[in-house]
């Protein structure tokens, strides 16, 4: 039985790997910015950029959604595996980068936001959530 008080009721954990996913998008925007603004402008286009930024987070809510709402234990395996896909370049940008910077800062700070988030998926509560349908 999850943490909840009644059967079918979202557990706490699922609630905060929402949160934790949504601040991390939020928080990877800002850095987008910056690391735009900072050394990307002259290599690519501004729109570009800015629709990669929109189908990229548009995939991950939709994958949120899916996990939290629909109990997809698909949509939990494909999260990961973007999130395992990008943990490469965003290793890279926070080599070249540094934390001595509010990009860097920024950079980390997203990274733990994702961990915990998936974290969070692998928790009882959450598997009995997913394992539900």
């Amino acid at each position: 039985m999850t943490s909840t008080d009644a059967p079918g009721q979202i557990p706490r954990s699922i609630h905060l790997f929402e949160r934790f996913q949504i601040t991390a998008l939020a928080v990877g925007w800002a850095n987008a910015a910056f690391t735009y603004n900072s050394g990307l402008r002259e290599r690519i286009s501004p729109y570009l950029y800015g629709a990669i930024l929109i189908v990229v987070s548009v995939a991950v809510v939709f994958l949120i959604h899916r996990i939290s709402r629909r109990h997809s234990a698909m949509a939990v395996w494909i999260l990961v595996a973007i999130s395992s896909l990008f943990a490469v370049p965003w290793v890279v940008l926070v080599r070249q980068v540094g934390l001595s910077s509010w990009t860097g800062m920024l950079l980390v700070f997203q990274g733990l936001l994702q961990v915990a988030s998936l974290a969070l998926l692998a928790t009882h509560d959450s598997r009995l959530w997913i394992d539900e349908r």
